[in-house]
């Protein structure tokens, strides 16, 4: 297995690991390096085969996309007996260590309990609680989210939108596809309505002007004269966007 990957003349560096799923692998791209994740309980020919795929899915990945901006944001944690307030609501996490190999969680009005297996590592329970807790909240926020994208989508656009998700984004703040499925990144529950709002009308706006075309930008700003300042913004204050951050002085 290669250990680099050069697409459009940039260099990549390959990370291979193992994942705990019996047949599934998956691939993430980061701003200098491909991530591999391969099942460890297949033969090592599946294994290579398997490797072989996503690497070229990434060089399809990045070739075809090969102008897009990778953000490295802040890592989210989530913490037992932790209290954090979102969007104006308040979640305390708990967290309940239980004697079976599937963990889960569930909400009791404002707070998040998730029950961890007692099997995991300290390092593995960690990034399970919190991904499980941000699963969570998402679900609770998302129709605060499709609101606000349905609200400014029938202000300014008329679209036609089919989904609106709240994800744990890698490379943007949000996208929009073909069918006009809109993803938002989950950190900008934590970012300040007009930013919030500037990245939902610039994925609105890709429904209208699929690429950043010179009538894209017009479109865009257009209605929000300020974007350039309000993704400066967002770029300068990324790793602020966490837990128990509060912006003063914009709106």
């Amino acid at each position: 297995m290669d250990d680099k990957l050069i697409v459009d003349n940039k260099l990549y560096a390959i990370e291979v690991g193992h994942t705990d799923s019996k047949r599934t692998g998956y691939v993430k791209l980061k701003a200098d390096r491909i991530v591999i994740k391969i099942p460890s309980k297949i033969s090592k020919y599946e294994q290579f085969n398997m490797y072989r795929k996503l690497i070229e899915k990434a060089q399809k990945y990045l070739h075809k996309h090969k102008n897009m901006e990778f953000i490295e944001k802040s890592k989210i944690d989530f913490y037992d007996k932790q209290t954090v307030e979102i969007m104006g609501r308040e979640f305390s996490i708990n967290i309940i260590e239980i004697d079976s190999k599937i963990s889960k969680a569930a909400i009791d009005g404002n707070t998040v309990r998730i029950y961890l297996s007692s099997s995991l590592s300290k390092e593995k329970a960690s990034a399970i609680a919190s991904n499980l807790a941000r699963r969570a909240i998402s679900a609770i926020l998302l129709p605060d989210f499709i609101s606000r994208v349905d609200q400014l989508n029938s202000q300014f656009f008329q679209s036609n939108i089919t989904n609106v998700r709240l994800k744990d984004n890698n490379t943007n703040w949000g996208s929009c596809s073909s069918k006009n499925r809109i993803n938002l990144d989950f950190r900008l529950a934590f970012a300040p309505d007009k930013i919030r709002d500037a990245v939902i009308i610039h994925e609105l706006a890709h429904t209208v002007h699929r690429n950043h075309s010179k009538k894209f930008w017009n479109l865009v700003y257009s209605i929000i004269p300020d974007y350039k300042e309000r993704r400066k913004w967002l770029s300068e204050n990324k790793h602020k966007l966490v837990p128990g951050y509060k912006f003063d002085g914009i709106n």
